[in-house]
């Protein structure tokens, strides 16, 4: 894997094997940081031309459902506009992050089709496949 973006929050890694863009939350997430964070990646993976996203939230921690309306509505259709297909979503082991996950996909719109798993491997598994899934 080939890292792209590093922040105490934040890590994005290209992982040339499986083609997919790899995005590991940390810690305690904002409003802010979450926006600057997804803006980043707006701007600059695309690039890759992968359509997949490995969203792992397994560190994160701590309540940002503020942020859930922005990343449903806002962000979900961008990533899907800019070739965005498939994201497996890790939820975090975290109870209030996990929640705040959930709130978030309550106010996802169509577009890009969101899986959860309470794991990585699962979740690797399904991206792994997901075109195969989603054209039967």
């Amino acid at each position: 894997m080939h890292l792209l973006f590093d922040s105490p929050h934040l890590v994005i890694w290209h992982d040339c094997t499986n083609h997919w863009l790899y995005v590991e939350w940390r810690g305690q997430q904002q409003l802010e940081v979450i926006k600057e964070s997804c803006n980043y990646v707006l701007q600059n993976v695309p690039l890759t031309g992968f359509s997949k996203i490995l969203n792992d939230s397994t560190q994160a921690v701590g309540n940002w459902t503020a942020a859930s309306e922005w990343l449903g509505r806002d962000l979900f259709p961008l990533l899907s506009a800019v070739g965005f297909t498939h994201m497996a979503w890790v939820y975090a082991t975290d109870f209030n992050s996990r929640f705040s996950i959930d709130s978030t996909l309550r106010c996802a719109t169509a577009g890009l089709a969101i899986v959860t798993f309470d794991d990585l491997d699962a979740a690797c598994t399904w991206l792994q496949h997901a075109d195969e899934l989603h054209a039967a």
